[in-house]
């Protein structure tokens, strides 16, 4: 006989309906188009339809269905619909007695202790997980015998494997809250408020959502127990607010509750490793369990880089082997690979000169392009600007654009030590005070409520103002870092900011001294200047030009592409000799990105004229042992760069507590090597601690007499400076001054006879 498709269907439905605890396997995927008859298409389908068949025939409770029995026997296919129609008007009441029978047999076989067969097990199991369900909300008596999951045999058919991974998959992905309640009485299914940490009272509109709380829990250990109400005071879980909650906000039942204090991390992240799966196609599950982990731990960060890379930054060494063990076996649940620890630098100044030997001045400024079209007045501005590098002050660096179109005068200065760890701490003040000056631009003439704008606009004034006069202070009392004998340099130095970089609030700071040329004060709200006549070009038309090249420069360093940190850039002078009747259109649409690189170039080249320097993130360490293990420790924390700062004998013990600053790039199996040289005696505590100047020229080799007579040519002692360098510079793919053969001489190979 032959059947249609539709009768496949037909016969499944129906089985689906009689049978809704019993797995039918699927049928194939019905195609409509002109490829359907081929013969690949006929083949699969004949396949999985034999599979289909002989499932369902050799299942026990479907060889006596009346669907079954009347697709085998009938012919007609208009005879079969019809039958299929009466059957399916028929009521539930016969499908429930089977399901009740199959019930009873199964209690009566466990009561005998038979053997149970796949279909029954799988029938039992269910039944027990959906009596475990009722217990828990409280809908059946918690005394009603039940038979524990773990002693229900559990057989590996791939039906059940269906069900079961996708039950887990559900239950896995439910994350629970840990909280607090401060007042008042929370009830399930109470619908909240939910606030970020920058919810403001002010504009209830932004960082609040609402959410329904579905579940409330006393933990208890490994155990959770279902309340209805949780009153103030206690502590407990919640859930239900996955998808509302990052990683951690404030509940209220009403929205003029302020934003409670964000968790402060002592810690912050540090070591970052890029991640990625083994089978290409797990990346969704990668994706999923990246969230999942973000949104678990507090303390973690998860980021996609420009390059598409899905990057994890944790805290430490140990952090960051608990992510990855937790990502493999409970969140993503696949194989990962991590790349090597990536740490990251700053780039600073110190107070010197730079030294002859460094390969980056590769920039002469006897070199300079020569224009082919130039003429007599050409000649001689370059020879006038030549004649000018030659009396410029240390840090000083004039550049051009093409065809000299803008001349350029730049000069870098080290910031005060006071001025550049007050940038760092206040570095979400800046934040703050840059949104909301772009939200006053954006909504200066869509306001609604006029009074409300006023009292924000004086709150962000005051905040802004305190800030830059704190600013002021510490410039003023830095009067031990004198620039060029002048002590009054930073003199009003904060009305003349520019920017602030990289990323417009790093500890970097363009400040504008162009001669004759004004403008508004660093986000200044509400300030106008005088407008100029826009017949001639100004530097006013390349203020976005140099923002941008300021930026770009101080977050990729002329040492090893990392920001830059404390390094001050002042605009001395921005010539324009460009005349726009006698420029052609395509030129003057350049130039404003020929100012970007320029600046961003003219910035790196100041930046070299000083002797440059590191800045290390560095852990600070602390060790408490006796005072026979010291030795060894002390040998290992000076293997590894480590500064000891502090080291004292605790009262009424023989412990003795060292303290030292570690660099986070030495830290990678400290710990271990720390155990196994001390056979377990001692045990570090490492924390996150800043960025320390590594006080050592990556460029210096031994130049004078002495130096060469101590350490030879080939300087033999290791420029740790360099060596940080350059693996950076390795890893980013950028140019290494290495010699791989120092010495090339011819082989001499002896035959041995």
């Amino acid at each position: 006989m032959r059947r249609r498709y539709s009768d496949f269907t037909l016969l499944r439905n129906l089985l689906c309906k009689f049978h809704p605890r019993y797995f039918i396997p699927p049928l194939p995927e019905k195609k409509i188009g002109g490829k359907r008859f081929k013969p690949n298409f006929i083949e699969k389908r004949m396949r999985i339809l034999q599979i289909f068949m002989n499932e369902i025939t050799c299942n026990e409770t479907f060889k006596t269905n009346d669907a079954l029995v009347s697709f085998l026997s009938m012919g007609d296919h208009n005879t079969f619909e019809k039958k299929m129609k009466e059957l399916n008007s028929k009521s539930f009441n016969q499908n429930f007695e089977d399901i009740k029978t199959t019930e009873e047999a199964i209690l009566e076989k466990l009561e005998n202790g038979d053997q149970l067969t796949a279909e029954e097990m799988r029938a039992n199991r269910r039944r027990l997980l959906e009596q475990r369900k009722l217990q828990l909300e409280g809908q059946i008596s918690t005394e009603t015998e039940a038979v524990p999951l773990t002693d229900v045999q559990t057989p590996t058919s791939s039906s059940e494997n269906v069900e079961s991974n996708s039950e887990e998959k559900k239950k896995d992905s439910v994350l629970i809250g840990f909280a607090r309640i401060f007042s008042g009485t929370i009830r399930e299914g109470q619908t909240v408020y939910v606030l970020g940490p920058k919810y403001d009272p002010m504009d209830p509109t932004k960082f609040c959502t609402q959410a329904k709380v579905d579940k409330l829990y006393l933990i208890m250990g490994k155990e959770l127990e279902a309340l209805t109400s949780v009153p103030a005071g206690n502590v407990f879980g919640i859930g239900g607010l996955e998808e509302a909650v990052l990683k951690n906000a404030t509940l209220s039942s009403l929205t003029e509750c302020p934003s409670l204090v964000n968790v402060n991390m002592k810690a912050p992240p540090i070591v970052r490793v890029a991640v990625e799966p083994y089978d290409p196609s797990d990346m969704p599950k990668l994706v999923e369990g990246l969230k999942l982990l973000n949104q678990a731990d507090s303390c973690v960060e998860v980021l996609i880089q420009e390059t598409g890379e899905h990057v994890i930054v944790t805290a430490g060494e140990l952090h960051l082997e608990r992510c990855l063990k937790d990502l493999r076996e409970k969140y993503a649940k696949i194989g990962l690979h991590a790349s090597d620890p990536i740490v990251p630098y700053r780039e600073t100044l110190s107070n010197q000169p730079a030294i002859n030997t460094n390969p980056f001045l590769e920039y002469s400024d006897d070199e300079d392009e020569e224009n082919e079209e130039g003429n007599e007045e050409g000649e001689n501005e370059q020879a006038k600007v030549k004649s000018k590098k030659n009396n410029l002050p240390i840090g000083t660096i004039i550049v051009s654009t093409s065809k000299n179109m803008c001349t350029i005068r730049i000069r870098a200065v080290p910031l005060p030590e006071k001025v550049t760890k007050y940038l760092v701490e206040q570095s979400e003040t800046i934040k703050r005070i840059i949104e909301h000056y772009d939200n006053r631009k954006k909504n200066a003439n869509t306001s609604n409520d006029e009074a409300l704008e006023e009292q924000k606009e004086i709150k962000d004034k005051n905040e802004r103002q305190k800030f830059l006069d704190e600013l002021q202070k510490l410039f003023d009392e830095s009067s031990d870092n004198v620039i060029d004998g002048n002590k009054q340099f930073w003199k009003d130095v904060v009305s003349k900011i520019w920017s602030f970089g990289s990323k417009r609030i790093g500890p970097n700071m363009l400040i504008n001294n162009i001669p004759g040329y004004e403008r508004t004060s660093w986000c200044a709200i509400g300030e106008k200047t005088e407008k100029e006549s826009q017949e001639k070009i100004s530097v006013k038309d390349f203020e976005g030009s140099i923002n941008s090249g300021f930026q770009i420069a101080t977050n990729s360093g002329p040492l090893c592409a990392e920001p830059m940190m404390g390094v001050c850039f002042i605009l001395e002078s921005f010539d324009i000799n460009v005349d726009p009747e006698n420029t052609d259109a395509l030129s003057m649409s350049t130039l404003s990105g020929q100012v970007i690189s320029t600046i961003k170039e003219g910035c790196n080249r100041a930046f070299l004229q000083w002797s440059p320097r590191l800045s290390l993130a560095t852990y600070s360490c602390e060790i408490q042992a006796t005072a026979e293990v010291l030795g060894k420790i002390y040998g290992v924390l000076s293997k590894r760069h480590a500064r000891i700062y502090e080291e004292d004998l605790k009262e009424g013990t023989q412990f003795f507590q060292i303290k030292s600053l570690l660099p986070v790039i030495e830290s990678f199996g400290f710990a271990d090597e720390i155990r196994k040289r001390t056979s377990g005696a001692a045990s570090p505590q490492l924390l996150f601690h800043g960025y320390i100047v590594l006080d050592q020229d990556p460029f210096w080799v031994p130049t004078t007499e002495e130096e060469l007579e101590d350490l030879g040519e080939k300087a033999d002692k290791e420029n740790v400076a360099k060596k940080y360098m350059d693996s950076v510079r390795k890893r980013k793919g950028l140019f290494v001054d290495k010699k791989i053969v120092e010495h090339g001489e011819k082989q001499r190979t002896l035959k041995s006879k």
